[in-house]
């Protein structure tokens, strides 16, 4: 494999199953004399911004004008390292945090040739974490364990200062004299308010105020959950529809939680046909289920959109919206893995989903 390295680890005698194991399961639950370990190679110099999949859009009347990219590095960094700048000009203040994390075990025992897929043919049986933890002693005796910082690159855009922008399309970094250049797929800035057609709100209020942020794994139907949005009507009323200001998301269900004045909760699915009657008084939570096509076989993605909920107030129609950003992570050695060591990464996640599933 590319930038791998493998130490010779000589009258290493681990067994950690003991010794009445099968012949057949030997080579699952025991690790031999002069075991290769199989690590990743990182050079000293390696920094990266993960800017796959940006599509962001701020407005005039937006709230957070922000966007925090994530980076990886072999070393530590601080914001006065770093010279930002993009292919347009626009006016933005940046910060900049890391920290170090190290390898986890079921990256490390990924590396060693742990199949996730046999670890799902085994799931429930006695079988299944003697073949997971075979590499666990391993791990625990690492004397140098790999290690990568994860950075927080937040950049903040001065939208009253600067132009209209269709799109940003290219990320510039100088560091210690080396410049690093990241493409990004779409980044706009509009001085149009995107209440414009929306005019009337204000009969709810939201519990979380400004923006709803989420961090999201990765989903094989593309599908993720809002959960909790919390909101307390100010008069009796029915809403009567919910929907995103970008058309790149779809509602597949809104799932109500609603808490009333006599604090009975009720609990149940909105057909988003009927209109949800809500009172003054009560408090109301919904989950509400979305499907992002546009993350289909993406790893990592940042995305922000406007949730509008529809009501009806005394025969009149409003409206009230929530700002919200969602991002797509993965672990930093997992992206190292898959981008650099061709490791199999969703095989593992293949495993979590399964695992889920059973219980």
């Amino acid at each position: 494999m590319k930038w791998m390295k493998i130490i010779m680890i000589v009258s290493m005698a681990l067994s950690l199953f003991g010794c009445s194991q099968n012949s057949n399961d030997t080579q699952n639950s025991q690790i031999d004399d002069n075991q290769n370990i199989i690590l990743p190679e990182i050079d000293e110099d390696y920094f990266e911004v993960l800017t796959n999949h940006c599509d962001y859009s701020f407005y005039e009347d937006s709230v957070a004008r922000y966007i925090v990219f994530k980076t990886i590095s072999a070393k530590e960094y601080t914001a006065d390292d770093l010279e930002v700048s993009f292919d347009q000009k626009v006016s933005f203040t940046y910060d900049f945090v890391c920290s170090e994390n190290e390898i986890s075990y079921e990256l490390f025992s990924t590396y060693q040739g742990i199949s996730w897929d046999k670890a799902i043919e085994l799931h429930s049986s006695d079988k299944e974490f003697e073949y997971i933890y075979q590499y666990n002693d391993l791990y625990d005796n690492l004397e140098n364990i790999p290690t990568l910082y994860e950075g927080q690159l937040a950049i903040a855009f001065d939208i009253d200062r600067s132009s209209d922008i269709d799109s940003l399309h290219q990320l510039n970094i100088k560091l210690n004299g080396q410049d690093y250049s990241y493409d990004i797929d779409h980044l706009s800035i509009s001085h149009n308010n995107k209440m414009n057609d929306y005019s009337n709100f204000g009969y709810l209020s939201f519990q979380q105020l400004g923006r709803f942020e989420m961090n999201l794994n990765r989903s094989e139907n593309n599908e993720y959950t809002l959960q909790n949005i919390v909101f307390y009507p100010a008069d009796d009323l029915e809403i009567t529809n919910i929907f995103f200001l970008e058309s790149k998301n779809s509602i597949v269900s809104v799932y109500v939680t609603k808490i009333d004045s006599e604090n009975i909760t009720t609990n149940y699915q909105w057909d988003m046909q009927s209109p949800l009657a809500v009172n003054k008084g009560d408090e109301i939570s919904l989950d509400i289920t979305f499907k992002d096509e546009n993350l289909n076989d993406q790893y990592i993605a940042y995305s922000n959109d406007t949730l509008y909920i529809e009501y009806t107030q005394d025969n009149q129609n409003f409206y009230d919206y929530m700002e919200f950003t969602y991002r797509l992570k993965m672990d930093e050695f997992e992206y190292y893995a898959m981008t650099y060591d061709q490791i199999d990464i969703m095989s593992y996640y293949n495993y979590l989903n399964a695992v889920i599933v059973s219980e």
